[in-house]
């Protein structure tokens, strides 16, 4: 008989010893997955966008667009700002997504790419804005003093719209605010 025979057999231990304590991690794991992990509501961060506009004009050179009030449920959870633009992501309470972005666009450059051909014209208060569609989302897009705004948005017309009315000059929030 040959020595070799037991030393296979005790590899085949071996084997069967990893895969037997590999089965165990993976059960281990999926029972705590299940069972003990926690998603929240919202995984995304909330931001606070009216200190991030704050910066705008320093660093942009422009008082930028903010919503005067979120409605309940929904949460700002971006807010870039960089030697042109401004950007700010909004979820809403159905988890649905509105942005704007605001730059120095002297030509209007941005407002070509933003909307399409068939956009239509939409007066909000008293602001002029180009309507359209891109892919899936709706488009909101208006120059004024070089500064191209384009709000876009998976929500409602109605809802879109709502939000565009929202919109007031930075400013005119923050002087609202200092005189209460």
């Amino acid at each position: 008989m040959s020595g070799y025979g037991g030393a296979n057999a005790k590899m085949s231990d071996v084997l069967r010893s990893v895969l037997l304590l590999t089965a165990g991690v993976l059960v281990v794991f999926v029972i705590g997955r299940i069972f003990f992990t926690v998603e929240p509501d919202r995984p995304v961060s909330e931001v606070d966008y009216l200190t991030a506009a704050e910066g705008v004009e320093p660093t942009a050179g422009f008082d930028p667009w903010v919503p005067e009030q979120l409605p309940d449920g929904w949460m700002a959870n971006s807010a870039r700002i960089d030697a042109t633009t401004w950007e700010m992501g909004v979820v809403t309470d159905d988890d649905e997504f509105v942005g704007i972005r605001q730059l120095l666009d002297g030509d209007g450059e941005a407002l070509d790419r933003a909307i399409d051909e068939d956009a239509r014209e939409e007066t909000v208060n008293g602001v002029v804005w180009q309507v359209g569609d891109s892919g899936d989302e709706l488009v909101y897009a208006t120059t004024e003093d070089d500064v191209t705004t384009v709000v876009r948005s998976t929500t409602s017309a109605e809802v879109t719209r709502d939000y565009v009315s929202s919109l007031v000059r930075f400013s005119e929030l923050a002087s609202a605010d200092a005189s209460r």
